[in-house]
């Protein structure tokens, strides 16, 4: 039984001519097209290193994104790969990006990609880091990331990463849900 995840989702112009061009690039659909009643379409997907994400088209177009990080709310989210030159062929061969490289503070690639508005990261995970498969990690603002990490384990979940002062100064922790699923808590600007 694959584990549970959260699911991001791309939105695109077309979601058929999207998986369309997804399965070309190496992907392969595990549901849709499909309808979601007056929203819009929506087709979820495994990429070419078998994470999974979902792309959109919503009928009323994309909800305005907010100009600062809403405490609680999904804010960011990240590329998680040994491969970064294989997630960027599939990523900007799906939906054409701007790319900023930079290095994160462990010393490994990070590349920033930009379309329009919207921005997510790409991380090159260290090869000594081989239990963590590509995938997409979303990313939650709260002011208080030791306070709300020091919650999980009491709610069933557990700590993958706990806060500490070299990794952003202290303003991240990555967590597991009773289920799973992984997101990160992170306080920004940190």
């Amino acid at each position: 039984k694959p584990p549970s995840t959260w699911l991001s989702y791309r939105s695109v112009a077309d979601v058929a001519a999207s998986v369309a061009r997804a399965k070309g690039l190496g992907g392969a659909v595990l549901a849709g097209p499909v309808d979601i009643g007056n929203l819009g379409r929506a087709a979820v997907l495994k990429d070419s290193q078998g994470a999974p994400f979902g792309m959109v088209r919503f009928a009323a177009g994309d909800p305005p994104l907010p100009a600062s990080p809403v405490e609680g709310t999904f804010f960011w989210n990240e590329y998680l790969t040994h491969d970064v030159d294989v997630a960027l062929a599939f990523y900007d061969g799906l939906v054409p990006y701007e790319m900023t490289t930079t290095k994160s503070e462990a010393g490994a690639s990070y590349v920033v990609l930009k379309h329009g508005s919207a921005k997510v990261g790409v991380y090159g995970v260290p090869a000594s880091n081989s239990k963590v498969p590509p995938n997409w990690l979303p990313y939650v603002y709260t002011r208080d990331p030791v306070g709300l990490a020091a919650r999980v384990e009491g709610l069933g979940g557990k700590i993958l990463l706990a806060p500490k002062p070299e990794y952003r100064k202290g303003s991240l922790a990555i967590v597991a849900d009773p289920t799973g699923a992984v997101l990160a808590l992170q306080k920004y600007p940190y």
